[in-house]
């Protein structure tokens, strides 16, 4: 027995150690286990690196646009616990750093994220995923951990969406509601009109229907009445025109009485008016044979077509006048076509001018042209028009258009551009100091201004700068005529002496013999001035008794320009009105400006613009101006260190909004200038007086010359035809005859009425016996016209039908307005109810929040943190807690399974020795 019982003893040593071998076994694998240590918080985390390829494109939703991959992504990212590091990666990268062991997962996100979220119309939706890779290196509870972190991100990314498809079906919901009630109203709406439209009109009509039957009655009785009426009206008019004609008839002896005076009137009217005609004409004849006289002797004087060779006769007043006009057309000839040339070089210029103006508005403004043709030299003026019309869009898309057009794939500036330049300076002198007189002489005149030749003096010396840096061949200055031109002296006063030969003096008039010359006084007088200041007249003697030659000496104070002396001189009773103009020129020099060297002034100017704007451009910065351009070493944004680094498809796109300001103020500041002297010249080009040949042709004066002298003659002949007449003209006496009509009558002859007188009797006659006819035929009339009342008993009894229709279709549109009440207060009710439909969603037209949070997640989950000592508590004190426990059940079960077993060993060996 004791040595079963040391066996058993020593079996539970052995299940004693075996059970706390197999508990120090157990702590140690799980003291070194990475998994369970990293649950129990025994060992420190790593930290996971995990890539997310974002490739949502968005989509939009109710016209807003929403990009749930750029959510998720932004989740992802703001990580608050750090327990991975998230990065955002393109595809290529991210697959590029999973290869090389830089990241050890990759999340996925596909282009139709958005898209897939978003299908609310669609009728089989597909779900949006989001996949992901992870690396066989990391550990699986890692791997768990990241997909249970990205699964509650995609839960919030779930009720986002959840809100959104609520908000978007209480939105279509609340416009339902909104557009019901409009639909109700609209049928309120209708039924008013149909009230007050149709009912109540209808309603007033058939009350006004109901008087209709008493209204055609009441024509009935009228009509009965007119009936009588017009019977005493027959009876009446009968007698009264019987009574007429019986008036008429006692008439007629009195009409025969008068016709007999009226012939012994007529008869002595007519022997008074003859004697009356014939003593007129005598007078008459007498009257105009003084005239015809008088007329043939100052026609005479006019013009003398007569060769005569008498000294004494002077040249008639038309010869006279032919000469001066001979010579005043050779002078307007001459004067003509100086200006006429002047005109041709100053629109050749402005054409010119214009040329170079639309081409800056080509290369500046994209070719659209601004009007400043009405601005004149206004230049605030014009540069106010240009930048109000030089819009933003048309000068970006110009700018783009010069960059494509001039720049080329190389680094180097094309060699057009200095071609271009180069062949323009080649022909002017670039040395500022040889437009010095020049310069001043254009400022003397008004053509240039202080800021103007500054400007050109700062163009000369880029241009200078350029020419030395580049090595380039330069013209030299030209002379101009104008610059030595002096204009007349004009003196305080002027004496002229014009020569008269032939002046003749008057001739007697007493007797019948020859006649002789008197001595006849000379005297100036009315003298006047026009442009003068003043101007005295004297003849060289006072009178004069021979044909003589006369001197006349002019004494004016002349100003610059035309100054014309107007006066008569009176020979005696004759008076000649005379007429002397005399020049001086103040405008020489500006004469020769416009006449030869104007056109090439403005030549030479506009070659130094354009070179020296093209060089500014080329070399300097958009804002630079002439005095800061480096030749050497252009600016870093100009157009010469521009070339090969614009794409020329993007140029517009690209353009800085500063480049395209200082391109558009360089073109307007160069519209405007040659806007400028374009409105200048055209003001000059107005100035030049208007004496074009269409105008005053040197035939001017030729047609009215003729037409003088054609008067005058056919003025003689008309004149002596009409005296011959007249003197074949006598007196036409009348004659006296009798007619009956007024057709037919002759101008020469006197009429009695006496056929008339008998014409009236027979008339007055025939009017009684028409009047008694007139009064038969009115009661025959009365008779035949009978009577209406059939006609007006119809009309009656149809007024009273019409009534009874018409209450018919007023009682049926009756019915018809209720019926449509009704259905009015069907609809209102059921727009009440509906519009209770989630009306607790909306509050005047905003969301309620609160209705769509419950809508969106109704069941929440809520983790609660437990506090207190066992919280505290590593797992492992539980866990080995529990072996203890465990091994101290072994060791019980197994001492009382050994206690068991030998109660019953016991129990057969009593039994045995019974």
């Amino acid at each position: 027995m004791s040595l079963k019982k040391e066996k058993k003893h020593l079996f539970g040593k052995v299940l004693i150690i075996l059970c706390l071998m197999l508990t120090v076994g157990v702590l140690i694998y799980v003291s070194k286990s990475d998994s369970f240590s990293f649950i129990l918080g025994t060992k420190e985390k790593t930290h996971l690196r995990i890539g997310i390829v974002n490739q949502d494109e968005g989509e939009q939703l109710n016209s807003v646009q929403y990009n749930f991959g750029d959510d998720f992504t932004k989740l992802l990212a703001k990580d608050e616990k750090k327990e991975a590091s998230w990065k955002v990666l393109s595809r290529n990268q991210a697959e590029s750093q999973y290869k090389d062991d830089s990241l050890e997962a990759i999340i996925y996100i596909p282009k139709d994220f958005s898209h897939n979220i978003l299908q609310l119309s669609s009728f089989n939706p597909e779900k949006a995923k989001i996949t992901y890779k992870v690396k066989d290196s990391v550990k699986k509870e890692q791997s768990l951990e990241m997909a249970q972190q990205v699964g509650d991100y995609v839960n919030s990314l779930n009720q986002k969406t959840i809100r959104l498809y609520f908000t978007s079906v209480i939105n279509n919901l609340d416009d339902a509601k909104l557009r019901m009630k409009t639909i109700v109203d609209d049928e309120s709406d209708v039924y008013s009109s149909l009230s007050t439209s149709i009912f109540q009109p209808a309603d007033r009509s058939i009350k006004s229907i109901d008087s209709i039957p008493s209204i055609a009655q009441s024509v009935q009785s009228s009509n009965r009445a007119f009936e009588q009426s017009t019977s005493s009206f027959k009876t009446s008019t009968s007698d009264l025109l019987k009574k007429n004609s019986e008036s008429l008839l006692g008439q007629a002896d009195p009409i025969l009485k008068y016709k007999q005076v009226q012939s012994q009137v007529a008869n002595h009217n007519a022997r008074v008016a003859g004697n009356s005609i014939k003593n007129q004409y005598d007078k008459d004849n007498e009257l105009y044979l003084t005239l015809y006289r008088n007329s043939m002797n100052y026609l005479h004087l006019f013009k003398n077509t007569d060769s005569s060779t008498d000294p004494d006769n002077s040249e008639p007043y038309f010869k006279r006048l032919a000469q001066r006009i001979n010579s005043y057309n050779e002078k307007m000839k001459q004067y003509q076509a100086q200006i006429e040339q002047s005109r041709k070089e100053l629109g050749s210029i402005r054409s010119s001018l214009e040329e170079s103006r639309r081409q800056i508005s080509q290369n500046y403004f994209d070719g659209k042209e601004i009007d400043t043709s009405t601005l004149g030299s206004d230049e605030a003026a014009i540069l106010k028009a240009v930048s109000d019309e030089a819009d933003q869009n048309s000068v970006r898309q110009a700018l783009a258009k010069q960059v494509v057009n001039t720049l080329s794939d190389s680094d180097e500036l094309p060699i057009d551009y200095t071609n271009q330049v180069d062949s323009t300076i080649a022909s002017i002198s670039v040395n500022p100091s040889d437009y010095g007189i020049l310069f001043n002489k254009l400022k003397e005149f008004g053509a240039l201004t202080d800021g103007q030749i500054n400007s050109y003096y700062a163009k000369l010396s880029l241009l200078s700068k350029y020419a030395s840096i580049k090595g380039r061949t330069t013209g030299s200055m030209p002379g101009y005529t104008f610059i030595t031109v002096a204009n007349d002296v004009l003196p305080p006063t002027e004496t002229q002496t014009v020569t008269m030969t032939h002046v003749y003096p008057e001739l007697s008039s007493a007797g019948t013999g020859a006649k002789k010359y008197i001595e006849t006084p000379i005297r100036v007088t009315n003298v006047r001035v026009k442009g003068a200041k003043g101007a005295t007249v004297v003849p060289s003697v006072d009178k004069i008794s021979a044909p003589t030659t006369l001197q006349l000496q002019i004494q004016l104070s002349p100003n610059y320009g035309l100054n014309t002396i107007m006066f008569e001189l009176e020979i005696g009773g004759e008076r000649i009105p005379l007429e002397y103009s005399f020049f001086y020129d103040d405008n020489k020099g500006n004469v020769a400006l416009v006449k030869k060297d104007l056109s090439h002034i403005f030549d030479q100017l506009s070659r130094i613009d354009i070179a020296s704007t093209m060089v500014k451009n080329l070399y300097g910065s958009p804002t630079s101006s002439y005095n800061n351009v480096d030749i050497a070493n252009p600016a870093s944004d100009s157009v010469a260190k521009m070339y090969g680094n614009i794409s020329p498809s993007s140029v517009a796109d690209k353009l800085q909004q500063k480049d395209v300001d200082q391109y558009r103020q360089s073109g307007i500041d160069l519209y405007v200038k040659l806007s400028v002297e374009i409105n200048r010249l055209q003001a000059n080009i107005a100035s030049l007086p208007q004496l074009a040949k269409e105008e005053l042709p040197s035939n001017y004066f030729e047609t009215i010359v003729k037409d003088l002298g054609d008067w005058h003659q056919e003025a003689s002949n008309k004149l002596n035809e009409e005296y011959e007449k007249w003197k074949k003209n006598g007196p036409e006496l009348l004659e006296i005859s009798p007619t009956s009509s007024g057709d037919g009558l002759s101008n020469s002859r006197l009429y009695t009425t006496d056929d008339s007188s008998n014409s009236l009797l027979d008339i007055v006659t025939k009017l009684a016996s028409n009047t008694r006819n007139t009064s038969d035929t009115i009661i025959s009339n009365g008779n035949t016209i009978g009577s209406m009342d059939t006609q007006f008993n119809t009309l009656a009894e149809q007024a009273k039908r019409v009534q009874g229709e018409v209450k018919e279709v007023h009682q049926q549109t009756e019915s018809l307005i209720k019926n449509q009440a009704k259905n009015v207060e069907d609809s209102t009710e059921f727009n009440k109810n509906f519009q209770g439909v989630l009306s607790n969603a909306r509050s005047n037209g905003t969301d309620n929040q609160a209705v769509l949070n419950f809508l969106s997640n109704p069941v929440v989950t809520e983790k609660t943190n437990q506090s207190g000592v066992l919280s505290n508590t590593p797992i492992w004190v539980y866990l080995l807690v529990i072996l203890l426990l465990t091994n101290i059940a072994t060791g019980l079960t197994i001492r009382e399974y050994a206690h068991r077993k030998k109660e019953k060993i016991v129990e057969k060996e009593e039994e045995h020795f019974e």
